[in-house]
């Protein structure tokens, strides 16, 4: 492809699909769409899932107690399972968005330390480079 050639223009289900699928991959690049839309359905999930626990631990028992509390165990073990599932491919899909920017996946290791990982956050904002670079082909 060359740089002056348009591309095609990722869409939300195919982010999450290729992200998914590319769940252990470190190798690549990730488009900047690709990134956020996987982002965004995270997003999306995770404030469903904390939706569905605020509003369960906020009902008035009235001798239901232990069935709201049961509820909530379950919700929260959905969150947790959740997290360890998406847990790599967030990773790698970070790893390669930085690829994307011609940047080492090895600043990824700033995402474990607080206030320092906005610098992660920003590079993955930044426009990928144009045409292949070291990390490979120029993604869609």
């Amino acid at each position: 492809m060359s740089d002056e050639e348009p591309r095609s223009r990722m869409t939300f289900g195919l982010a999450v699909v290729r992200a998914l699928q590319r769940g252990a991959t470190l190798s690549g690049r990730a488009s900047w769409a690709e990134y956020w839309w996987f982002f965004l359905a995270q997003v999306i999930v995770w404030a469903v899932l904390y939706g569905c626990a605020v509003f369960v631990g906020t009902q008035t028992t009235n001798g239901q107690g232990t069935a709201l509390g049961a509820l909530l165990l379950g919700v929260s073990l959905v969150l947790l399972v959740l997290a360890l599932a998406l847990l790599v491919p967030g990773v790698t899909v970070t790893v390669r968005r930085l690829h994307d920017t011609d940047r080492s996946g090895w600043w990824a290791l700033l995402l474990v330390v607080p206030l320092i990982s906005i610098v992660v956050f920003l590079f993955c904002l930044l426009p990928g480079t144009l045409g292949g670079n070291r990390y490979g082909p120029q993604s869609l």
